[in-house]
């Protein structure tokens, strides 16, 4: 009556799942009377470790922890880190302190305005203007201000800045920001005065 993997016990007069004798089977009896065999293949541990050194860019294997962690860049004026809630967080960039641009940077007639020319560097590396510069020159690449030192990018930028018209409405004047220079490029009108106050640009 019983075939293959059953057998027949005629002392309890019961039909029983028969296990092979072949060296090596690893399936009994379990204490609840089912089949049972030990879970085979690589630990769920050891395959963490081995993929400990897999991780990319951004990615680090806490083996305290037995977590992946994104991992923060320790670089100076990094701003993101863990917030509350366990994500990433970046907080505002803090603005370092105004410097004066002083009168030794101008050329070619170029004067400081009111309220005088200034520049701060933020965290981010991003660099903010304000103040008035008092037209000199105005012909095409004439250089106005030589940037001074924290204050140059590494490509030549251009904006257009308000300015006030030699009459009395407002004009336009197209300047150039260099790695070294800020150069008048254009105008709208006739310039008597350039606005800093929306020159921002990154340096990094």
């Amino acid at each position: 009556m019983a075939g293959d993997g059953l057998t027949w016990d005629a002392p309890t007069q019961h039909v029983q799942v028969r296990l092979a004798a072949t060296a090596g089977n690893g399936l009994t009896i379990g204490s609840d009377g089912g089949l049972w065999a030990a879970q085979a293949g690589t630990s769920c541990s050891a395959v963490q470790d081995a993929l400990a050194g897999a991780w990319g860019r951004g990615l680090v294997w806490d083996a305290g922890s037995r977590l992946v962690n994104v991992r923060i860049s320790s670089d100076a004026g990094n701003r993101v880190r863990y917030g509350t809630d366990g994500g990433l967080y970046a907080g505002a960039p803090s603005p370092g302190p105004w410097t004066l641009l002083g009168s030794g940077p101008l050329l070619n007639g170029w004067t400081l305005g009111s309220p005088a020319p200034r520049w701060r560097r933020l965290t981010d590396g991003l660099i903010q203007w304000s103040g008035r510069l008092v037209a000199g020159t105005k012909t095409a690449n004439t250089v106005m201000v030589t940037l001074p030192a924290g204050t140059t990018p590494t490509t030549t930028m251009r904006f257009m800045l308000a300015a006030t018209k030699v009459a009395t409405t407002v004009s336009m004047a197209n300047i150039e920001v260099t790695t070294t220079q800020l150069r008048f490029a254009g105008q709208l009108g006739n310039c008597a005065t350039v606005s800093l106050d929306q020159l921002r640009y990154y340096i990094d």
